[in-house]
């Protein structure tokens, strides 16, 4: 009975190791792109006159002199072209 007992907690443990030594799945092309994320927040620096943007997805406005501030993506949302979607008057 005990040698059954200890079989069984070893080939419990190699599975348990084997289980951690695993390589992470590569990301899908669902996953949000970090690439993408960044060039949303990096629109404000290619269009300085633009206020609000959005790519369908997050929605981003400059908050101070250089940081934007841009919402979450929600869940299965497909990105598209980022537009301007409100301007600052230029002649301010």
């Amino acid at each position: 009975m005990t040698t059954i007992v200890t079989v069984i907690l070893l080939v419990t443990q190699l599975i348990a190791s084997a289980a951690q030594e695993r390589t992470p799945e590569p990301a899908t092309a669902d996953a949000p792109d970090a690439a993408a994320t960044s060039s949303i927040r990096s629109f404000a620096d290619t269009d300085k006159l633009c206020v609000e943007w959005s790519d369908g997805c997050h929605a981003c406005r400059r908050v101070g002199a250089d940081e934007p501030a841009c919402s979450n993506i929600g869940i299965a949302c497909q990105p598209k072209e980022i537009i301007c979607t409100r301007r600052e008057d230029a002649t301010k």
